[in-house]
């Protein structure tokens, strides 16, 4: 478990995770899976890469858990189709940074995940690079065609929706950035939900099923500009009144302590892979119904309006509009 050797590597990935899967035909160790997809429903495909330096930190995460967040970036975005997760792909990108027994972890954090959602690995590739570390996941789901949901379906009076308590993401990122001795509960539960984030997945199936979901989108970049890519993708806008967004108790304890920037960081900061969706006016109640029995957690945030010169209004806790220097993460050259 010393030295890197892609051989070995290959090896113990067919040993941990070539195994039969229902709708794989053809897994690991050929040139190409075979999948036959299952009569009736249509195919969902996501990618997406973690780069050592911009998507996580060795010296702030161990390798379990970013094995887990590899797998959890891609299945928010299946869960925000509303789609069930069937298999993935997984491109290795090593360094000459790590050993075996750093790869032994990695992958551990993915099988986890994985395996909690029932995802069959069926294929990838290893390379070796000179400086950073990446780790490329091509995910595939299932979906009924009815029941797929997208982002270009939202409509004035509707009413958008998020799960959980975004923010927790970013608030854990700046306080592991400070690299302090002793943590408090409160930080140690922000610090994890940026290291280990939960997919929304049983949440995207339950909404899609319900059909009360007009779009829905996940967030990854920040909740103000992925709410005004699904927006831009329905041709409205939104108004968001910040005394309904939800706030953890945890983010909340950071926040009053004035140890952190507030709306700006929470509305920003991204990487919190829970869901904005919207929902028409006589669907509210089957969603908040949903709520009620504990089937997801959401809360209402505001409502879709006619395209306006500004795709996102955001009115702090005083009504008056929030104006944020900008509006999330996006990648630069």
């Amino acid at each position: 478990m010393g030295k890197l050797n892609e051989l070995d590597i290959v090896r113990r990935i067919e040993k941990k995770f070539a195994k039969p899967a229902k709708g794989l035909i053809t897994g690991i160790g050929d040139d190409c899976a075979v999948i036959a997809p299952a009569l009736g429903y249509e195919i969902v495909v996501t990618t997406d890469t973690l780069v050592e330096g911009v998507h996580f930190r060795r010296d702030l995460s161990p390798p379990r858990l970013i094995g887990e967040k590899s797998a959890a970036v891609n299945l928010s975005d299946i869960a925000a189709m509303g789609a069930k997760p069937k298999f993935c792909f997984l491109s290795l990108t090593l360094t000459n940074k790590i050993d075996g027994k750093w790869v032994a972890n990695y992958l551990a954090g993915f099988e986890k995940v994985l395996k909690k959602h029932g995802v069959a690995l069926a294929g990838g590739n290893v390379a070796m690079a000179g400086r950073d570390l990446s780790f490329t996941v091509t995910l595939m789901g299932e979906v009924k065609p009815k029941l797929k949901v997208l982002r270009s379906g939202a409509k004035p009076g509707d009413h958008v929706f998020v799960t959980g308590t975004p923010g927790d993401a970013v608030l854990g990122l700046n306080l592991s950035l400070k690299k302090k001795k002793h943590y408090s509960t409160d930080e140690r539960k922000l610090i994890k939900r940026h290291q280990a984030p939960s997919p929304r997945v049983e949440w995207g199936m339950a909404l899609a099923k319900s059909g009360a979901v007009s779009a829905m989108i996940d967030i990854s970049d920040g909740v103000a500009l992925d709410l005004t890519r699904m927006m831009d993708a329905s041709a409205v806008s939104a108004k968001i009144d910040l005394m309904r967004f939800p706030l953890s108790q945890a983010a909340f304890g950071i926040l009053e302590t004035g140890k952190t920037k507030t709306w700006e960081t929470i509305l920003t900061g991204g990487e919190d892979y829970e869901l904005l969706f919207t929902v028409r006016e006589e669907k509210f109640r089957k969603v908040m119904e949903l709520i009620r029995q504990g089937k997801i957690d959401a809360s209402p945030i505001g409502l879709v309006t006619k395209r306006k010169r500004k795709p996102l209004v955001i009115l702090d806790p005083e009504e008056r509009e929030v104006n944020l220097s900008r509006l999330g993460f996006v990648h630069g050259v």
